[in-house]
């Protein structure tokens, strides 16, 4: 936007919503096959860390949802714990938007 002389306001709406969408579909990707992805020998390292996340999403909801979005590695597997969870997408969809 700044190179083109473009308002930075479009480019701004257009990077929020591409991450909630980002995040829409690792929410639909966890609902769908979470459980077994990471039942997977894979993640047997991060096993601890993503048990207390679980926890946190239990605990705290919509709030976790909002403040995963600031931690790196939260950010990363958030969404897909949300949809593991089966929390409920009107729940996740709006705190998502809102730590976009």
């Amino acid at each position: 936007a700044a190179l083109d002389g473009d308002s930075p306001y479009p480019v701004g709406l257009i990077v929020v919503a591409a991450a909630v969408l980002g995040d829409s579909v690792g929410y639909e990707i966890g609902r769908v096959w979470g459980t077994q992805i990471i039942a997977r020998p894979f993640f047997n390292k991060r096993r601890q860390r993503l048990d207390q996340t679980q926890a946190f999403l239990r605990e705290r909801g919509g709030y976790a949802v909002f403040l995963a979005r600031w931690t790196a590695f939260l950010r990363a597997v958030m969404p897909a714990l949300a949809g593991t969870s089966r929390m409920r997408y009107a729940t996740f969809l709006p705190w998502n938007a809102l730590g976009g």
